[in-house]
């Protein structure tokens, strides 16, 4: 603790001169102290300001009731600055200094109260402390000295006291990894910095201390302040503990590991090859957390050998069992070269029906609904009669080639083909392919699949109600809060330090509060805000009503001729600021920024108080009023209003985002033996702002922790045009999905290997004994939308290799397709597919007839089978649509609003196009 001697009470005489020495030596117009003019009005007004009354210096009463004189007090010798705070002052704290004067003997001299001589303390070096209501407010670290010192007399005190200032609480936490990029499985730590709400460094030692990541799935084990991840891709970490909200991020990128697994499949799937028929082996690499490593070096061979076209595609031109073969031979996770082969038959008495263009179990680039040549071959050794393709005559050429046009949809198309010979013999096989001419990339995020739009009403409705409509409903709170009346008061206020002089007195602000005003009928609010959407950005309005300043008037020191102490108020009638913020994306944070400087004006000031003192005197603090007081109010308001804006746009936008399968889903696999995850990131990907709304967009990717297939793919198909929707309609906010986003969860289902499992309890159920079913598929699941509202789903590339005793006690193959109609709808904020029917339905077997008997029994295993596939796969690849909306963070509690809770669409109703699900409400308190 820093002091000095404390003041001692003394006894000083106030003098009451004449009017004639008054205006003698300062021309005042009137007398301070009695008389016929003194001021009549207590309200003086800087709009029109009264010259004050001319006095009489004859006829003016300067000797009624003169009071007795009282003694000069002595001339100061010497000023010394006096504090009482404890030490160390921590950052943030305030205190009090006090400033004395001393006489000759080092005696403190008592003064009455607003008559010592003006003074003032100055503190070094800068930066460190702050002056706040008349007192210094501690901010950065570091040894401080404090002068008190009296210009006026030429004094200073020459040993000031100083005082150190340490760190505030812990306000911040940034983060430092050991790595920026690491291999997957292995751990990274990271080391913390604290900082308190200044930025000076806090220790942390004491302080519990951990790693959160953005990402928290099955691949993710965090301890301590050490991250292990098993999953490839990119991951937000911070440190944290409790009860610190500011939390820097650093990016992670995991990197896939060495190849420890290779998976193979063989396009086309089909039990028997023909001769010359092109066959590829494809073949992806994963390291031993199941991430694809696409640099991985394979090679590609054929036991015995056959003419190779390129990695992987081969063909033969003789029967036989052929195994192809994909290798790692180095760089890779084990001692041993990696491999692994498939065998094929190569048989010219095989299925007499190939498609080959486009290929069964393909997917193609062509645009949906326009004209395609769909070809294939047949042979038969007695002659090949006729080829109908869906119903309708091929054209058959002499080598056995045969083609169809025909406009194939978007999404799956089945092509059945119908083969006779010569005796009327045929043959039925049914060909699937996936057509699109947009497909994404299934490996990267696709930007602007889901879009949020906030109309003007949803930034400000005009309301200015206390419920929550729109975003200026918050910025009300904020500017009629008592924390912006602070932030006045501490700009504004400092009982030691005169702004000016009025007269023969010092004029010092010692407070800031509001006056009475009529709020009117229906307007809860005495502050008023606007905002509007610009190009770019958001203007604000904020009008202050009524701000009162109060004002302490004191003596000068050895002008005894003016009365001591008074205490007049300057009313404001109203303080209007306009602002200009531009809003931008900052990597996955969306900010606002001051656009060019905010513009201030306030409107009447007028002064009152008192009514014994000179109209002069008034006259001169009124115009005080009108020039610095003004200015001083003028600047707090502005920079109050923008740091509570800053803060609130921070708080709100920064926090702007979703939680929806942030954490990721999982599905279980059809045969039961465990689940398959799906991993969503989510990230913000444009803005567009102009008069009438604004637009975001969000990024999305898809992807299952494990690879388990290695199928060919273009990607995610979906219906050409553009990704990013903006809906139309009378609600103010509201949210559209692309088809994209729920075509990429299924197909992530597809590369988890949802439809690759043994399924014969699941179709014929646990008692059918030696029933056995394996499933293999080479198409991903494609939905779309239809007009109507409903959706569409379409499964194909479905092969079922099947045993079942008494029926096919020896292997038969089957290809299987079926589309389905559901009706989509939201049931407490989750998205539902219900009422799911079956509309096509295919089936063809390999090899082998079925008469009709069997297939009416294999058709009601496999349609009820399906109808709770495509239940499951749609239900559970996209069971909650990703809603952006403004978190409400515990800064913002002070303010009434309901922590942890969100502000964005409330009461959503669903619609749709053909490419977009629509969600439209209004703006509030989620």
């Amino acid at each position: 603790m820093v002091t000095s001697r404390r003041p001692t009470p003394a006894l000083a005489l106030r003098r009451c001169l004449g009017l004639s020495l008054l205006l003698a030596t300062l021309s005042l117009g009137s007398a301070a102290c009695g008389g016929d003019d003194v001021a009549d009005s207590s309200d003086w007004s800087t709009d029109e300001p009264d010259a004050g009354g001319e006095a009489d210096a004859d006829t003016a009463p300067v000797d009624e009731e003169r009071p007795d004189a009282e003694p000069l007090a002595p001339r100061p010798a010497s000023i010394v600055t006096v504090i009482e705070v404890p030490m160390p002052v921590i950052a943030g704290q305030r205190f009090d200094v006090m400033c004395e004067f001393l006489d000759e003997a080092g005696d403190a001299i008592a003064y009455p109260e607003g008559e010592a001589p003006p003074f003032r303390f100055d503190h070094s070096p800068s930066g460190l402390l702050e002056v706040r209501s008349g007192q210094l407010e501690a901010q950065h670290v570091g040894q401080a000295t404090i002068a008190c010192a009296s210009p006026a007399l030429g004094l200073r005190d020459e040993t000031p006291p100083s005082i150190e200032i340490v760190a505030g609480p812990l306000h911040t936490l940034s983060t430092e990894l050991s790595n920026f990029q690491v291999t997957a499985g292995d751990t990274v730590s990271a080391s913390c910095r604290g900082f308190d709400a200044f930025f000076n460094p806090v220790d942390l030692s004491g302080t519990e201390l951990r790693l959160i990541s953005d990402v928290t799935n099955s691949g993710v084990t965090l301890e301590g302040l050490d991250a292990t991840i098993t999953t490839a891709g990119f991951y937000n970490l911070s440190c944290f503990a409790e009860g610190v909200e500011n939390l820097n991020e650093v990016t992670l990128e995991v990197v896939p590991d060495l190849p420890a697994e290779l998976i193979v499949s063989v396009v086309p799937d089909q039990p028997v090859y023909g001769i010359g028929q092109i066959i590829t082996l494809s073949a992806e690499a994963q390291d031993r957390y199941g991430n694809l490593v696409p640099q991985a070096r394979i090679t590609y061979e054929s036991v015995p050998a056959g003419e190779s076209f390129g990695d992987g595609r081969f063909r033969f031109d003789q029967d036989g069992v052929y195994t192809l073969r994909a290798s790692i031979d180095e760089n890779n996770a084990t001692e041993a070269p990696l491999s692994r082969e498939v065998e094929i038959v190569v048989n010219q008495n095989g299925p007499s029906i190939v498609c080959t263009g486009p290929g069964d179990g393909t997917m193609i680039n062509h645009a949906p609904n326009t004209m395609l040549t769909f070809t294939g071959t047949v042979e038969d050794s007695l002659g090949v009669e006729e080829v109908l393709v869906n119903g309708s005559p091929a054209t058959l050429d002499d080598q056995g080639g045969f083609s169809a046009r025909f406009r194939p949809r978007f999404g799956i198309n089945f092509v059945d083909v119908v083969a006779r010979d010569t005796y009327g013999e045929e043959s039925v096989r049914t060909c699937s392919f996936l057509a699109t001419d947009t497909y994404g990339n299934h490996l990267l995020a696709t930007d602007d699949v889901v879009s949020l739009r906030l109309a003007q009403d949803a930034i400000d409705d005009k309301g200015h109600t206390a419920t929550i409509q729109s975003l200026n409903d918050v910025l009300l709170r904020v500017l009629n809060s008592d924390g912006l009346l602070q932030q006045i008061r501490d700009a504004v206020v400092n009982p030691n330090t005169p702004i000016g002089s009025a007269s023969c007195y010092n004029i010092y602000v010692i407070g800031v509060e509001y006056y009475g005003i009529n709020l009117g009928t229906g307007n809860l609010y005495r502050h008023l805000t606007a905002l509007d959407l610009v190009g770019g950005g958001l203007d604000m309005q904020a009008i202050l009503r009524g701000v009162r300043v109060k004002l302490r008037a004191s003596r000068k020191s050895g002008f005894n001729i003016c009365v001591g102490t008074f205490e007049p108020e300057a009313d404001v009638s109203s303080v209007t600021m306009n602002l200009t913020s531009d809003l931008a994306l900052n990597g996955q944070t969306l900010s606002a920024g001051l656009r060019g400087n905010p513009t201030v004006t306030s409107g009447n000031i007028s002064v009152s108080g008192s009514n014994w003192f000179s109209s002069a005197v008034y006259g001169a603090i009124a115009s005080l009023a009108q020039g610095i007081i003004r200015s001083m109010i003028e600047d707090a308001v502005e920079s109050a209003i923008v740091d509570n804006f800053d803060s609130l746009l921070g708080d709100l936008l920064g926090n702007l985002g979703t939680d929806a399968l942030s954490g990721g889903i999982e599905v279980p696999r059809l045969d039961g033996t465990g689940q398959i995850e799906l991993l969503y990131d989510l990230g913000f990907s444009s803005l567009s702002v102009n008069s009438a709304r604004m637009l975001l967009g969000m990024r999305t990717r898809v992807r299952p922790q494990t690879t388990a297939i290695a199928y060919p793919t273009l990607g995610v198909a979906v219906p050409p045009g553009s990704y990013l929707y903006e809906p139309s309609g009378g609600q103010n906010t509201s949210v559209s999905v692309h088809l994209m986003l729920l075509n990429q969860a299924l197909h992530a289902l597809w590369r988890g290997g949802l439809l690759e499992a043994d399924i014969g309890g699941a179709l014929f159920g646990e008692d059918a004994e030696g029933a056995a079913v394996s499933l293999r598929t080479s198409l991903p699941p494609v939905a779309a939308l239809n007009a109507d509202g409903s959706a569409t789903l379409m499964l194909g590339g479905m092969r079922l290799e099947m045993v079942y005793p008494g029926l096919f006690d020896e292997p038969v193959t089957l290809s299987l397709g079926a589309t389905a109609h559901t009706e989509v709808a939201m049931n407490n904020g989750q998205l539902s597919f219900s009422n799911i029917t079956l509309n096509e339905f295919h089936l063809s077997p390999d090899e082998i007839s079925l008469n009709e008997g069997t297939r009416d029994i294999l058709e009601g295993f496999l349609r009820g089978f399906l109808q709770t596939l495509l239940d499951d796969a749609l239900n559970s690849a996209l069971p909650e649509l990703p809603v952006p909306s403004f978190a409400i963070s515990p800064s913002l509690g002070v303010y009434g609003l309901p922590v942890g809770g969100e502000l964005g669409l409330t009461n959503p109703a669903l619609d749709s196009t053909n490419r977009h699900l629509i969600l439209r409400g209004n703006f509030g308190v989620r």
